[in-house]
C-alpha cells in the first residue's frame, strides 16, 4: 500500500503470517512473549496500514485481544 508516494504496507493475501517489515516481527516477538504470562494477551494497534500486524496476530493467537484505531482521517 503507497499513501503520500511512500511504502506503507506489503500484504500476501494468501498468508496471513507474512510480515514485511522487521518492527512487525518483533511487534509480534512481544505478543508471543505476552502469551506466556497470560492466556489472553491485549494489544492496540494505533493506525491500521494495511493491517498486516493485526491480521498475522490472530492467525498465531486466535486468544489474542487485538483492537486497532485507525489514525487517517481519510
Amino acid at each position: 500500500m503507497n499513501l503520500d508516494h511512500l511504502l506503507h504496507s506489503v500484504v500476501d493475501p494468501q498468508d496471513p503470517t507474512f510480515l514485511h517489515y522487521e518492527h512487525e516481527g518483533v511487534q509480534m516477538e512481544m505478543l508471543h512473549d505476552a502469551a506466556t504470562r497470560t492466556p489472553r494477551p491485549r494489544v492496540l494497534v494505533i493506525g491500521g496500514g494495511g493491517v498486516t500486524f493485526p491480521r498475522c496476530a490472530k492467525t498465531l493467537l486466535p486468544n489474542a485481544q487485538v483492537e486497532v484505531v485507525e489514525i487517517d482521517p481519510a
